[in-house]
């Protein structure tokens, strides 16, 4: 479904591109929220696949010492997915979710 190693290399290419860019910019890079692959009616390995990425993500950040927010688990349900109560559909935040993302991203500003 997914081409990760696509993914983290247009990441990377990016990052690289703002440290060149602007040497003096702070860069933050936040997880991917997990999805709640019931309301999606898709395949439940996605979460997976997106706790992958994230590993890869914050491992990357740690080479090029860019500070990684990791919001992931605090979505998460105890299936492993997004807590129904963040999410509408499945993907898209409901209120709550984006009060929760909102107090998450505020520690770092």
């Amino acid at each position: 479904m997914f081409d990760n190693e696509n993914i983290l290399k247009n990441i990377v290419l990016i990052i690289d591109k703002l440290i060149k860019k602007s040497p003096l910019t702070k860069l933050y890079i936040q997880s991917i929220r997990p999805v709640n692959a019931e309301k999606l009616l898709i395949d439940k390995s996605i979460n997976t696949t997106i706790y992958r990425v994230n590993n890869e993500l914050r491992n990357i950040c740690i080479e090029k010492k860019i500070i990684f927010i990791d919001i992931h688990p605090d979505f998460l349900n105890k299936k492993g997915e997004m807590n129904s109560i963040y999410t509408y559909d499945g993907v898209h935040l409901t209120e709550q979710g984006y009060i929760l993302w909102s107090e998450l991203l505020q520690t770092f500003l």
